[in-house]
């Protein structure tokens, strides 16, 4: 067995395997409508050719970088969850050899998923654009492909640290968000302040379209998705650097990675030298309590077996690393948004109001109405509910007991709907004490509706989540379909729901000024297809007064109770064995 054969076997595995097929679908049919609808003043702003490689590099940054995370995590953390690795360290293969080849082999399939995605995506570049050449077609795809090695390189790399698959997936994931919306704040701005002795100004930390590359620039275009963008601005030196950049986030995770990997036992069960720490980290199938015993059926908490399990429930997440990292990011997000409001001046009388409610209910909602810390909170928190006991076999060992399936499962909903609605409330106080502090004054009604309408898309989100736990036999499935729903809602909604009806209906794609809704107007067909999604719910309610409020409020209670509703129905007459 060698390099070779490995590859091999991953090229057998993954092109048998759904998922590819449906990444590749999922790339081109998110950005291919986007790049169509796209106005002509945009579309015409530049020369084909650099308008190419803009669409061709802007479109699907997202489900790429998530398609190459879920790739390139579940490369060695899969096989050592299985104890597939245990099997195959009794072939005389080095494990540099082993890395190499699932390297290889996943990578490749990455690329032709991508490039397959592509297709599509240059098909509808090529209809809008006259005179494209065909390598600026080229450069586009192969910068897109380079950014989606990046990722899959940082995906392997955690992959051979983590124990778990899902410990890999969410740490993969979590440096996408901090890369996404973190990087700024936390890395270039310290760094550049600790260099150039004073904080950098705006223009200074600019990346793209530049005509000097300065401190800041260098330290914006570290982040890969920053290298992305930068790689597209035509200037030499950006460019160059960008995609030395992309290909250095492909290259040194996978080599520290396999630095780690070479000396660490291949079931994960001895950790160096920080043992019980690390154990506990990689604990992200949530541990659970002893199973009941013959007692338990007397015990007089059983009289409310809901309420039974969903002390349990948050008892056994209490213990999780994982899921109380992300509760406490969450919270931090709310201080760190506080912090960043500016104080006004005299002409204020050293106080500025909070912002009114405006589309992302002022700075404390801004990037919750954007980000993803949300749905990720969220999401891990319903897809693991119930398919984490069914993949794990513990659910039955507790059916043998006269317990019904409805009782598990309502009981684990109330009980990690609850622990995100303390977890997002702790939040909303402590930023509330943080502008009372500096100070700024705070608007109550307006912190209220922005934490009101925050708490119901993050519950909304829950409920999809739940959903598809209650359908799926494995973790993995569960949660790609979940993170699925998340990329449909942000990213292709207006195009596949909205825009294909009004397409069919009225002979042209709709522009953002076409679905624009006017405050008080009565609304349009297409409007009430645009509200259907709990993201564009969330948003209206920040700026859309009166009556129709509550057909926003019903969406979002909607996608709560709709989907964990029907995966109930679905988890009562379904086989666990």
């Amino acid at each position: 067995m060698n390099v070779l054969t490995v590859t091999r076997k991953e090229l057998t595995a993954l092109r048998r395997s759904p998922l590819v097929w449906a990444l590749a679908a999922l790339i081109g049919f998110i950005a291919a409508p986007g790049i169509v609808r796209l106005p002509s003043t945009f579309v015409g702003a530049d020369t084909p050719d650099r308008m190419a490689v803009i669409m061709l590099a802007s479109f699907a940054e997202r489900p790429i970088a998530f398609a190459a995370i879920l790739v390139g995590s579940l490369a060695v953390a899969g096989e050592r969850e299985t104890g597939s690795l245990r099997v195959l360290s009794g072939f005389p293969l080095p494990r540099r050899d082993l890395l190499l080849g699932k390297v290889a082999g996943r990578g490749l399939v990455l690329l032709a998923t991508v490039v397959a995605g592509q297709l599509l995506i240059v098909a509808a570049v090529r209809y809008r654009l006259d005179g494209v050449s065909a390598s600026a077609l080229a450069f586009g795809v192969g910068l897109t492909a380079l950014f989606a090695l990046a990722y899959f390189g940082i995906g392997v790399g955690v992959s051979a640290v983590a124990g778990t698959r899902l410990g890999a997936l969410a740490a993969s994931l979590g440096l996408y968000i901090f890369f996404r919306n973190y990087w700024e704040g936390v890395v270039v701005r310290p760094v550049f302040g600790l260099l150039a002795g004073r904080s950098p100004i705006d223009a200074e930390l600019r990346f793209t379209i530049v005509t000097h590359l300065g401190t800041g620039t260098y330290l914006q275009l570290l982040n890969p998705n920053n290298a992305f963008s930068g790689a597209v601005t035509f200037d030499a030196g950006v460019d160059w650097f960008s995609i030395t950049v992309l290909a250095g986030w492909f290259v040194v995770p996978v080599t520290v990675g396999y630095v780690r990997f070479r000396g660490r036992d291949l079931d994960g069960s001895r950790w160096r030298p920080l043992a019980p720490v690390r154990r506990r980290l990689g604990g992200v199938s949530l541990p659970r309590p002893k199973l009941p015993t013959a007692g338990f059926l007397d015990r007089p908490s059983l009289r409310h077996p809901v309420l039974t399990y969903a002390r349990t429930d948050l008892r056994s997440l209490r213990r999780s690393w994982l899921i109380v990292g992300l509760l406490v990011a969450l919270v931090g997000q709310f201080v760190a948004a506080a912090l960043r409001v500016p104080v006004g001046g005299p002409e204020a009388d050293g106080v500025t109001p909070l912002p009114g409610v405006g589309t992302h209910f002022g700075p404390l909602f801004s990037e919750f109405g954007a980000g993803l810390l949300v749905p990720v909170v969220t999401i891990l928190l319903g897809a693991l509910a119930v398919v984490d006991e069914v993949e794990t076999g513990r659910y039955r060992a507790i059916a043998s007991y006269p317990v019904a399936r409805r009782d598990v499962l309502v009981g684990k909903v109330l009980g990690r709907g609850l622990l995100f609605v303390g977890a997002m409330a702790v939040g909303l106080l402590a930023a509330v004490g943080v502008l009372w502090v500096r100070p700024t004054t705070v608007d109550l009604g307006t912190v209220a509706l922005g934490g009101g309408a925050t708490i119901g898309r993050g519950l909304a989100f829950f409920g999809i989540a739940v959903g598809a736990s209650a359908f799926a036999r494995r973790r993995v499935t569960a949660l790609g379909a979940s993170f699925a729903a998340v990329v449909l809602f942000t990213s292709a909604w207006r195009t596949l729901a909205v825009g294909i009806p009004y397409l069919l209906a009225r002979g042209s794609f709709p522009s953002t000024r076409d679905l624009a809704y006017s405050a008080g107007s009565p609304p349009e067909w297409f409007h009430y297809l645009l509200w259907a999604n709990p993201t564009e719910s969330f948003v209206a309610l920040g700026w859309v007064s009166g009556p129709i409020q509550w057909l926003f409020v019903a969406v979002l209670v909607f996608w709560t109770v709709v989907p964990a509703t029907v995966g109930y129905r679905r988890f009562r007459s379904r086989d666990i064995a």
